[in-house]
């Protein structure tokens, strides 16, 4: 009943606390650990990857990792929390491309920059030259 209700800490101290006195209590409150346990995982489970979706969807990639960091192999939504990681990490590795693409084209914009910027102080230079009148003057 307290498996049920979701307050599975009380449920497996209970099951953990029958007496072996009674040989039949003992072994079906023994048999029941493991069930209750897993059931403990699994509602984890779903409760991890919920919170790992909620930060997904704020955009916290390491929040969300974090929460997907305590889902186990054995849980039933395991497989939910590997498709949830691998669309993390190919939209991170999306937008790092982007973020790289990104930088690269700035520096290449300032370089371009820089290079416009030097050539037009060389061409404002060479307008304001005055022209050199060189009379040469041969004494044969």
């Amino acid at each position: 009943a307290m498996a049920a209700q979701k307050e599975f800490d009380a449920a497996l101290y209970t099951l953990s606390t029958v007496p072996d006195v009674c040989k039949e209590c003992f072994d079906k409150a023994t048999d029941m650990i493991p069930s209750v346990f897993k059931s403990k995982l699994d509602n984890e489970c779903g409760e991890n990857l919920a919170a790992a979706e909620a930060a997904w969807a704020e955009r916290n990639a390491s929040l969300a990792a974090e929460y997907l960091s305590y889902i186990t192999s054995d849980t039933k939504c395991y497989s939910d929390a590997v498709k949830l990681r691998n669309s993390i990490a190919s939209k991170l590795d999306e937008i790092d491309k982007r973020e790289w693409d990104l930088k690269v084209k700035k520096e290449y914009d300032l370089k371009a920059k820089e290079i416009e910027a030097a050539r037009a102080v060389g061409v404002a230079y060479g307008q304001n030259q005055q022209p050199i009148n060189i009379t040469y003057k041969t004494l044969w």
